[in-house]
């Protein structure tokens, strides 16, 4: 690629090598405009800071579709509030022995899975800590030195990530102030209720403070904890579920339509922030903290127990939800009407959850109370289901029809379960692309025309759950293609099939940033164009 220097206009191919966007002939010219690059061109993003938001992220210019954002490597990473038996070296599960116990690490008692993973950089310093506070390991750190296999998730490991965040003190003091200016929600987690507050004072402070011997006092470590719990990331390792904590990502405003997505890399743990749209310079960065197919009621409730604040972003202040009604159920008084026209309840001040729900069409009237309730139960229903028989779904659909408009919170959930199990990246067994009935098929393709309207209102066109929706329809118009074997070399056909593979490469190219599906999506890419090919390329 070539361009113009930015100082004397000469033809160069040598750019910067942060943004790439800026050519300099030399060295020399490329010193001289930094600090205007920097400011201007350079970063993607910049820190503002005010009252509502605190510290937040803005575009420092104008960000394509896809464009990576930042890259950033974690503070520290490590375990979840309570988990599974898993090696603190390498973050595979364990698996125990004959006794139904596992391997514990000579030093400090802590299971591993064995003497090299006790020895790895991710677990030394905190191992030598904790060698160094305990006068016995058979007795003082009896607790971990018992871990045995359980069903149950152990809640001992939230001491681990507050054990590597302390160490950052000396190894990393940048880096620990950095973390120093996150937000704690100390007078929260002081008042205590929670099941996390529990945890760390029934399970975590007396370890560190009985057994470890830690100096720091009870407030420290609880806002410690706290900044934990509020900033950190969950990060999907391929062999369990852990977090890491990015300074930086985690002052993204958080949006219930995000501007933005994230992956990790699987091997430092490293976080990249996409754009899943254009964002225009000064517009706010976001990302979100809660479920895509949840009602208002929901998604606040959530971000208020688990982030202690109340959202007041656009779809939240929508009693409409951007006019898919995503929280609401069909008025029980006019639900005779047909189901195309039936009336739907609408909340009268979306940011009040105690606020009354109105019919859109009669005077009919139920408090915010009972429309929580009315969806718990209905929620409540569904997780009842057998989630590997498609048909429970659809069934608790044909049931609850005259109560749940089509792009309701509950029937979405319901539909995209159903889409993940028809033939689907990874389906239920039985339920494969090639196997589906000619009705599976049509149901399937229904589905994601239905999700796909949904994702468009919602999130960016370059986000996961599009791009997932979008792989899976193309696959079933292939699958589709593979079965009729009417691709014929006319100007039609040619155009809808370079479109079907423009947007299954499209799709492809996201999803294969995504750890946990790169193979899947690779080898079914291949196989899908291959299943083309075999029945004729117009091309």
């Amino acid at each position: 690629m070539e361009g113009e220097c930015a100082v004397c206009k000469t033809k160069t191919t040598k750019n910067c090598a942060i943004c790439r966007r800026v050519f300099y002939c030399n060295a020399e010219h490329q010193k001289q405009d930094w600090p205007h690059h920097r400011d201007t061109n350079c970063n993607a993003y910049r820190i503002k800071e005010n009252p509502k938001y605190g510290r937040y992220l803005v575009a420092n210019r104008d960000i394509k579709d896809k464009e990576i954002i930042f890259i950033e490597k974690p503070l520290v990473v490590g375990p979840k509030i309570a988990a599974h038996a898993y090696c603190l070296g390498c973050y595979k599960r364990l698996v125990p022995n004959q006794s139904n116990k596992y391997f514990h690490c000579k030093s400090c008692g802590w299971p591993v899975c064995n003497m090299q993973c006790a020895r790895k950089p991710s677990h030394r310093d905190e191992c030598e800590l904790i060698k160094s506070r305990i006068a016995d390991s058979n007795v003082a750190n009896k607790r971990v030195c018992e871990f045995v296999n359980s069903e149950q998730k152990d809640p001992l490991y939230c001491v681990i990530m507050l054990l590597r965040i302390l160490l950052l003190r000396k190894s990393n003091p940048t880096a620990y102030a950095e973390f120093m200016k996150m937000e704690s929600h100390y007078e929260i987690h002081k008042r205590g209720g929670t099941l996390l507050n529990r945890i760390y004072m029934e399970v975590g402070i007396p370890y560190l403070k009985r057994i470890l011997h830690l100096e720091d006092d009870m407030h420290s470590l609880l806002k410690i904890f706290g900044r934990l719990d509020v900033n950190s990331f969950e990060i999907f390792n391929k062999h369990t579920k852990l977090r890491g904590l990015y300074p930086t990502a985690a002052i993204c405003v958080h949006d219930c339509k995000p501007n933005t997505r994230h992956t990790f890399n699987q091997k430092d743990f490293s976080m990249t922030l996409y754009a899943t749209g254009p964002i225009q310079r000064g517009e706010m960065i976001s990302a979100t903290y809660t479920q895509l197919l949840w009602g208002t009621l929901t998604r606040r409730k959530h971000l208020k127990e688990s982030k202690f604040f109340e959202c007041t972003c656009a779809r939240c202040s929508d009693n409409t939800e951007f006019g898919l009604f995503v929280g609401s159920i069909f008025c029980p008084i006019c639900k005779k009407t047909a189901r195309e026209k039936a009336p739907r309840m609408i909340s009268t001040n979306p940011l009040n959850a105690l606020a009354v729900w109105v019919c859109e069409k009669c005077s009919h009237e139920i408090t915010g109370q009972q429309m929580t309730t009315t969806q718990e139960e209905l929620r409540g229903s569904i997780q009842k289901l057998k989630k590997d028989d498609p048909m429970h779904l659809e069934t608790f659909l044909l049931t609850y029809m005259d109560v749940l408009p089509p792009t309701s919170s509950i029937a979405l959930d319901c539909k995209y379960a159903l889409f993940q199990q028809y033939g689907s990246i990874n389906p239920v067994p039985g339920y494969e692309l090639t196997q589906l009935s000619e009705a599976c098929l049509k149901r399937k393709l229904e589905l994601c025309q239905e999700l796909l309207y949904v994702a468009d209102r919602l999130e960016g066109p370059s986000s996961k759950f599009r791009a997932i929706i979008v792989y899976d329809l193309q696959a079933s118009l292939i699958q589709l293609a593979v079965r009729n074997k009417k691709l014929k070399k006319d100007d039609a056909i040619t155009k809808a099939f370079e479109d079907i593979v423009t947007k299954l490469k499209e799709a492809h190219d996201i999803l294969v940033t995504e750890p946990e599906l790169t193979d899947v999506i690779t080898k079914n890419t291949e196989q899908l164009l291959s299943s083309l090919s075999q029945i004729g390329n117009p091309k």
